[in-house]
């Protein structure tokens, strides 16, 4: 009976699920979106892309959406399913495919659909991101000739812009010479707030500050119970 004990102990607390705190989906996601941003604006010459800040309330609102992805709606803001691993192909893939499909056929109803994937990382006018887990199964692609579809873990919001044309807001131009048109100002090709000072990426728009909840991101860490299991092995074969 021992030994049952012993197996069961092992196979149920070698790991736990731990879950990423807000301010860690902050500083993995936003510093990310932004890269992307200045690189979009250089390699087309944008004048006019907006730096993203942190927002606890898009972040927040993560845990109000609806279980099912396929019903989710843009509702007071813009969605981006994304990876947990930015670096896995598939995701790359897929922002591929999805970003040919836009650009090379585009049909009238393309700008109304729920998201643009991974174009939503680039409309122009965007300037708050909130992220969070979000469990994501066969999400289907835009294309209606495709059957390609894609899982997906966590979930971006992006505000202020709902509505987008086949511009995309953006305006040709050296990165961040549009920026005063916009009512802001340049720093480092994007544009940020006239008064805001130079800051990093994690700024946190959100009138509650620095304040961070726990979002099931999960993660899988080690636990300590080497001793544990060393000591139910001792008392097994004193036995």
């Amino acid at each position: 009976m021992n030994l049952v004990w012993i197996l069961l102990l092992i196979a149920c607390s070698i790991v736990v699920v731990d879950s990423i705190s807000d301010e860690q989906m902050k500083e993995k996601y936003l510093p990310y979106f932004n890269k992307e941003r200045t690189k979009h604006a250089t390699s087309n010459i944008f004048g006019n892309m907006w730096k993203l800040e942190w927002s606890t309330e898009l972040a927040e609102k993560v845990k109000e959406l609806p279980k099912d992805c396929k019903t989710l709606k843009r509702n007071g803001y813009r969605f981006l399913l994304m990876k947990n691993d930015l670096n896995d192909p598939a995701w790359s893939e897929w922002g591929n495919f999805e970003q040919m499909y836009r650009y090379n056929f585009w049909p009238e109803g393309y700008v109304e659909s729920k998201t643009l994937h991974t174009i939503e990382m680039w409309i122009a006018g965007q300037k708050r991101v909130g992220c969070g887990a979000y469990a994501c199964s066969k999400y289907p692609s835009n294309n209606p000739r495709s059957n390609k579809t894609m899982d997906f873990e966590v979930i971006c919001l992006f505000g202020p812009v709902i509505e987008v044309d086949k511009s995309m807001g953006l305006k040709d131009g050296k990165p961040g010479s549009k920026c005063a048109e916009d009512g802001g100002k340049n720093e480092d090709g994007l544009c940020v707030p006239k008064d805001a000072p130079s800051s990093s990426n994690a700024v946190d728009t959100s009138s509650n500050g620095a304040q961070t909840n726990t979002n099931g991101a999960h993660m899988i860490r080690e636990i300590p119970i080497l001793a544990l299991i060393v000591f139910w092995i001792f008392n097994f074969f004193k036995q």
